[in-house]
């Protein structure tokens, strides 16, 4: 997994204006073709992201409660594929880039073979960042349904 979520950040809150939109689209695929990638997501992966509390869908977590959710996510949904509209995604920083929140709609498709199970949607999802030091850390994700279908 690549630090993406973190890159999203930089670009967004310190690279030029100019450059963002197309760049930030790209960090974001990368960060959610990184949760795609099936059953392997790793505790250190996602301490890579995540400060140690982490305010998650509504509700506080620790590193191990995102990453219990992530891997249950990763079991009920095995085969999961991301993708952003574009030009959905958006980044705000405040004045010295300590606290940036990225945002963006994706379509998203989830299959799961061995229960003959299929959904699709569309989703908001938002990242919350903090600076703890050198490093933008997740302190919050968050996100809404807008469309669902499952078969």
């Amino acid at each position: 997994m690549r630090a993406a979520a973190i890159a999203i950040v930089v670009l967004a809150c310190g690279g030029p204006a100019s450059a963002a939109p197309h760049r930030l689209q790209r960090e974001i695929q990368s960060f959610l073709s990184a949760w795609a990638k099936g059953p392997s997501v790793s505790e250190a992966a996602v301490a890579r992201f995540y400060a140690p509390r982490v305010h998650y869908y509504g509700h506080w977590e620790s590193r191990f409660g995102v990453l219990r959710d992530k891997r249950a996510l990763a079991r009920r949904w095995p085969n999961r594929r991301y993708r952003l509209l574009p030009g959905s995604e958006s980044a705000r920083c405040n004045r010295d880039q300590s606290r940036c929140t990225v945002t963006a709609v994706l379509d998203w498709r989830a299959r799961s073979p061995q229960r003959d199970a299929r959904a699709n949607g569309a989703a908001t999802l938002w990242l919350d960042l903090t600076r703890r030091g050198r490093v933008l850390k997740i302190v919050a994700e968050g996100g809404n349904v807008l469309a669902r279908a499952a078969r």
